[in-house]
């Protein structure tokens, strides 16, 4: 099954973003000046698993959804009832790399562990494993260097980490094109 979320931040919110990023002080005493020369709607490839989590602190088990990129590792962790969209995805999408379930239960342990006040036992049981697309903007950037800048399509925040992933799929996709 294939599942996507639509991005809740516009093109425009989402140059504002690395309008920001880019304008800050620090950044500019660093590198000069730069300039974002265009940007682009894409959806980036997740595993999602429903999980259950059980800890002796509790009187009952959190059920909920986990998704996991697999070059950077980044987790989100969705609401069960969180506004999926199921089928075809409407833009720029990458090929999945396998599944890996174990990064997840990882990511989902940790969350737990750190709330967790006792440290007693934690149980986590992954189903359904299933791809999930996130919507980022792009902003290739033009300075001293070119750059490119990731935004959440759904928070608007800058990623920096989802920037190597965006890097690993296109390299991909280029390498496996017939250009």
């Amino acid at each position: 099954m294939t599942y996507y979320i639509e991005p809740t931040i516009n093109r425009q919110k989402a140059l504002k973003a690395m309008k920001q990023y880019t304008s800050s002080f620090l950044l500019r005493i660093v590198e000069n000046k730069k300039k974002i020369e265009s940007s682009e709607l894409v959806y980036l490839p997740f595993w999602m698993y429903e999980y259950h989590l059980e800890t002796t602190s509790l009187k009952e088990e959190i059920n909920g959804r986990i998704a996991i990129e697999s070059i950077s590792e980044q987790a989100a962790i969705l609401p069960v009832d969180y506004p999926l969209q199921e089928g075809e995805v409407p833009g720029e999408i990458f090929a999945h790399c396998p599944p890996n379930p174990e990064k997840a239960k990882h990511a989902l342990y940790w969350e737990a562990f750190g709330k967790e006040k006792k440290r007693k036992q934690i149980s986590i049981s992954l189903e359904n494993p299933s791809q999930l697309y996130l919507p980022y903007w792009v902003g290739y950037i033009k300075g001293n260097r070119r750059e490119v800048y990731m935004v959440d399509g759904v928070t608007g925040k800058v990623d920096l980490p989802m920037k190597d992933s965006f890097l690993h799929h296109l390299k991909n996709q280029l390498k496996h094109s017939s250009i």
